[in-house]
């Protein structure tokens, strides 16, 4: 949900904060960079460290086309 949030309305918010998260979804209609932080342990079951990786690296390559 948040990083739906993030895609669709960029240009009313600052940043968007995920902590201990699940897997991000799709992005619809984002056109425009936002501020990104999320946070979750090593040892997360539903999150783990290889997917948190794996997701930063999505919200950055679609962000950095902004740029």
């Amino acid at each position: 949900m948040s990083y739906a949030l993030a895609c669709t309305r960029a240009n009313v918010s600052r940043a968007v904060a995920v902590i201990s998260g699940g897997e991000i979804g799709g992005c619809s209609g984002g056109a425009q960079p936002i501020a990104y932080f999320g946070i979750h342990g090593v040892s997360d079951s539903v999150l783990t460290i290889a997917q948190g990786r794996s997701q930063r690296a999505r919200f950055v390559r679609f962000f950095a086309q902004f740029q």
